[in-house]
């Protein structure tokens, strides 16, 4: 697992996480992959982000109680048990 940002300039509060997830073939609900943490003005930017990297991003309401703008928790550098 990774913590990383995707921009050091924003100070607004978090107000939605978006979630990427991988599709499977059998159109079936694909893993997540990551979770950007974003304010209402970046949320755009970082449905970009996952679908620039071929994943498919997810909204979901949050009201930033951990995490600042921008930040991004990525599980795809998670090694299986």
């Amino acid at each position: 697992m990774r913590f990383q940002v995707m921009h050091e300039d924003c100070d607004k509060p978090v107000a939605a996480a978006i979630e990427a997830y991988r599709e499977r073939d059998d159109k079936s609900n694909g893993s997540l992959e990551a979770v950007a943490y974003v304010c209402l003005g970046h949320v755009h930017a970082a449905r970009e982000k996952w679908f620039g990297e071929s994943l498919m991003p997810y909204a979901v309401e949050d009201n930033g109680r951990i995490f600042r703008c921008g930040s991004i928790t990525d599980f795809r550098d998670q090694q299986p048990a």
